[in-house]
């Protein structure tokens, strides 16, 4: 460590302030003069690197970080004095120029709040990442890879101090033991002894174009217009690209822990297996395997879905790419000029397959048997509406079972083409009630909508002009409120186009099986559709939020089965929230301890002081909470559905003798063993509804008797489906 570093400059400033605590005056912080400061900020920096790409206000990454820090060094919970721990250490970075702090006065939705809020920001992005490089050399540092396997789980909490439940109750994470729980440990053991290379061909493409503004960049960061959004994408891009730096040429390795659901996660932040597609297109299995037959068929199915052609069946998959080798090939030779990949779906996973392909090739080329060529590219396999297959099977409704692939079929089935044909059927018939006087202003409220809402965005910011312009709009806007609702089934009318009407229906279809509201689905229209065309980015927010209200009754109504389910786990949910208790099961399988611990937290104020600066702050604290009904009535769904992919994920892991990479309802693995997982996949999920899971929740929430008649659905057809997981 250089005279002149970064880091001796924060352990310096840590080291001086430590020196002035004193028991009767710094209660909550007094312990830190004990602790070696170069440890504390070590393991800091991770966790304060997160929270500032995630724009975390200082409130919540200061709790952040003194949480992990009592943590580490097995101190009580205390969310008061874990914020005055955190923000201790966010000093030191504040003193030396890393960080700094802001002033917000609009909360997430954009609008002005009443109360101050402060977020932490990146004051010297340089010297932030030139601190990165010098700890490049560290191990401590928490929620990077590590270069040899963590220590197993042998029980409820590791030896690094992490809890098996990752921010679960003591009385909870303390159920956890070998006995109960060996499968539990097995797989996050085996997830965590799986090795991971670099693949550094396309480290070596996104550095390029990360140095580069070229005309045609790929990365998102370079496209994006909005400067908070731009920041965060640099910092989640660039903390990726130097994780990967530091592995080049070594094997890492990931801990591995769970959800209160029993959902797994690695620890590492950014560069694993369910981050973005930037760090998925870098990882490469270190084990890698011999393509075998059948692994050069599974390496065109993965080129396929990852260029986004996956609607079709896997033998049309695998000739789409076939038909397209020689161009493939030319992408992987020179990603530069031949920029064909960028359109794909996962551009840099795309890229990725063409490279394997090139080096496949290269190998045949040389005269060696295609079936010796060893492989070390993750491929992956998806569920199809994968919470919707869930209700599906629980409810065993045979009509809805093609729609989400649980049944042979020619084609993938479409559910969200099949409600966005009863929503439009909806639309249909609530347009015929609509008066044709009223049908003919609809021209005319989207072209004054437009104009008033053009005079407001040309406004100067802060004018007395933008302000006259937004009570323009307003109150135009509440004098036609009735005229506006009128016309609702009117202008979703005028879409005929059947791929958008499914684009639009996409993201509340596919939230409806985790118990997304209307007003939830609204907003996820208002957000995904205005940019597909022009004629959509002149909708009133109010239609929007009415289509929601269409889109929430016809997932409920007109998907039977599911729709049966989603009112069952809310009034189950009604009855405990009438009982003040938290809804809690074991999963089938696995035994694990899944407890809705949603909690209203008491609100406790404290000061915080830095230099001249006082903030009067408000910190939640979950250890004085009461039980949160609103929210264990809208999780009951999500969870029930989320605790069973938990456990067919860890069956499936469980029962492989081969290298698995596991992301919720995506499953991973090499060419020359795909041809193993894709019918595994199926048989543990057989196996999972054959002991009926949902009769085994209900017995142990105890509301058997409430089980709601179900169909006839004969699970054991998914062996036979190729879509239901490819």
């Amino acid at each position: 460590m250089s005279e002149n570093s970064i880091l001796k400059a924060l352990i310096d400033d840590f080291n001086f302030r430590k020196s002035t605590l004193r028991a009767d005056r710094n209660q909550y912080t007094h312990f830190l003069k004990d602790e070696d400061a170069r440890r504390i900020i070590l393991f800091s920096f991770g966790h304060i690197i997160k929270g500032v790409e995630r724009k975390a206000t200082l409130v919540d990454l200061a709790v952040t970080l003194g949480r992990r820090v009592r943590q580490k060094l097995r101190l009580s919970r205390n969310s008061t004095a874990a914020c005055h721990v955190g923000f201790f250490v966010l000093v030191s970075f504040f003193e030396v120029g890393l960080l700094e702090y802001k002033l917000v006065k609009t909360d997430k939705k954009g609008k002005r709040s009443k109360y101050l809020t402060y977020t932490v920001a990146v004051k010297n992005r340089k010297s932030l990442f030139d601190l990165w490089e010098e700890l490049n050399t560290e191990e401590e540092i928490d929620l990077f890879p590590v270069n040899t396997p963590p220590e197993p789980w042998t029980g409820p909490m590791h030896p690094l101090g992490y809890s098996i439940i990752k921010k679960s109750s003591p009385e909870v994470t303390s159920k956890v033991n070998a006995e109960e729980h060996q499968m539990l440990f097995d797989v996050l053991n085996k997830l965590g002894s799986t090795p991971w290379i670099i693949n550094k061909p396309i480290l070596d493409v996104i550095d390029y174009y990360a140095e580069n503004d070229v005309e045609n960049n790929p990365l998102k960061y370079k496209q994006e217009k909005d400067i908070e959004k731009k920041e965060s994408l640099y910092i989640e891009l660039s903390s990726i690209q130097r994780l990967a730096r530091k592995n080049v040429d070594k094997v890492f390795y990931h801990l591995y822990n769970t959800d209160f659901r029993g959902r797994l996660y690695p620890n590492t932040a950014f560069l694993h297996e369910q981050s973005s597609d930037n760090a998925k297109s870098l990882l490469l299995f270190a084990n890698g395997v011999p393509i075998g037959e059948e692994g050069l068929f599974w390496m065109l199915v993965h080129g396929s879905n990852t260029w986004g052609n996956d609607k079709c069946e896997l033998d049309d998959r695998a000739e789409f790419c076939l038909q397209n080798f020689e161009l493939f090939l030319s992408y992987a030779d020179n990603p530069y000029d031949n920029t064909g990949w960028m359109k794909a779906d996962k551009p840099f996973s795309f890229l990725a397959f063409c490279m394997e392909l090139r080096l496949l090739q290269n190998w045949c080329d040389a005269g060696h048997p295609q079936e010796l060529f060893v492989s070390h590219l993750p491929l992956f396999i998806d569920g199809s509406n994968n919470g919707s297959q869930h209700l599906t099977a629980m409810s065993k409704d045979e009509e809805l079972a093609p729609y989400v692939n649980l049944v042979p079929s020619q084609l993938p089935g479409d559910l969200y083409a099949l409600v966005a044909e009863k929503v439009w059927t909806r639309l249909e018939r609530l347009e015929m009630k609509v008066p044709s006087i009223v049908f003919q202003q609809l021209d005319y409220i989207l072209n004054e909508a437009e104009r008033l809402q053009k005079e407001y965005d040309d406004s100067p910011a802060g004018s007395e002009k933008k302000a006259l312009a937004y009570t323009a709009v307003q109150t135009w806007r509440n004098n036609n409120r009735k005229l506006r609702e009128a016309l609702y089934p009117v202008y979703w009318n005028r879409i005929k186009d059947l791929k958008v009407r499914r684009k639009i229906c996409k993201r509340p279809v596919m939230t409806s099986a985790y118990g997304a509201v209307p007003y939830g689905m609204g907003q996820q229209v208002w957000d995904d559709t205005r940019t597909i065309n022009e004629y959509l980015g002149k909708q009133e927010k109010l239609w929007a939020s009415m289509l929601g209200r269409e889109l929430h009754a016809a997932c409920y109504e007109d998907l039977k089965g599911p729709g049966s389910l989603l009112k069952l786990f809310e009034q189950v949910a009604d009855i405990y929230n009438d009982k003040h208790e938290y809804m809690a099961w074991k999963s089938p399988v696995t035994n694990f301890p899944v407890v809705q611990n949603y909690r209203q937290p008491t609100s406790n104020r404290t000061w915080l002081s830095y230099g001249d600066s006082r903030f009067h702050v408000v910190v939640e604290n979950w250890e004085e909470s009461t039980l949160d009904k609103d929210s264990q009535k809208l999780g009951a769904s999500p969870n029930i559905v989320h605790s069973l992919d938990a456990v067919h994920m860890a069956m499936v892991i469980h029962a492989a003798d081969f290298d698995v990479a596991a992301i919720h309802d995506s499953w991973g693995t090499t060419a020359g063993n795909m041809s193993k997982l894709f019918p595994l996949v199926r048989e543990k999920f057989v196996e999972l509804y054959k002991g009926d899971p949902l009769k085994h929740i209900l017995k142990q929430l105890g509301c058997e008797s409430m089980m709601p008649k179900r169909g006839n659905l004969d699970i054991t057809k998914v062996l036979e489906s190729d879509f239901c997981f490819c």
